[in-house]
């Protein structure tokens, strides 16, 4: 049965040792005009490709150089602001 085997054949693949896990890509999806892609990220190699590194060391540095940029971005933008501030202190 073929629906059957479009159910079934997507899990036992993303559950397969990674030697054997593959992304499945239905080009001809009944009811829809787009195709679908299952198991896209379900190995270590894929995730790698997606997040355009080669190990998982290299990005996590790249991640924390980005994080450390945007924050320091963050505050000069803060500290833009705070000068043009003006406090209003209400005493009773």
């Amino acid at each position: 049965d073929k629906e059957l085997l479009e159910v079934n054949g997507p899990d036992r693949i993303s559950k397969a040792p990674e030697s054997e896990n593959k992304a499945l890509l239905f080009i001809n999806v009944k009811g829809s005009e787009v195709p679908l892609l299952i198991n896209a990220v379900g190995s270590h190699k894929r995730v790698l490709m997606a997040l355009g590194a080669e190990s998982y060391d290299a990005k996590v540095l790249v991640l924390e150089t980005e994080t450390q940029r945007y924050l320091n971005h963050i505050d000069k933008l803060v500290t833009k602001v705070e000068d043009h501030l003006h406090y209003l202190y209400i005493v009773d």
